[in-house]
């Protein structure tokens, strides 16, 4: 009987230390190989991202940087998060762009943002209702 008992707690002691390793790698992995400048997979990414607790549609339109710059000023880019968890909200890009946010009192937004998704391809998402 206490050899059962051990044997079904070692059981739970492992099955309690995957989950601790997969939760962790869902929250450090991101942060350490992610952010805004790299390169996400396309294929994972869904047409609706959430970004500072906004939502953005799109993601059918891949463009390069050249076309992006051509429409104004530096594009905001993202980081959708691992397989889509995890979400960031980036601070302003060096010419003070950002994502849209909950809060009107930040001031003037983005509600364009994009998804690097190759060395010189750009996933465009277009904000969900109004700034």
């Amino acid at each position: 009987m206490t050899r059962r008992l051990l044997s079904r707690t070692g059981l739970i002691d492992h099955g309690a230390r995957v989950v601790a390793v997969i939760v962790s790698l869902l929250l450090v992995l991101p942060g350490v190989v992610g952010g805004p400048s790299a390169v996400h997979v396309g294929p994972i990414l869904t047409s609706r991202i959430t970004v500072c607790d906004r939502e953005y549609h799109g993601g059918d339109l891949v463009r390069t940087r050249a076309q992006i710059d051509a429409d104004g000023p530096s594009p905001v880019l993202v980081d959708p998060g691992f397989l889509g968890f995890l979400p960031s909200c980036p601070a302003p890009n060096p010419d003070g762009n950002r994502p849209c946010t909950r809060d009107p009192s930040v001031g003037a937004c983005a509600t364009v943002v994009y998804v690097r998704v190759g060395a010189d391809a750009y996933q465009g998402y277009d904000l969900a209702g109004g700034p």
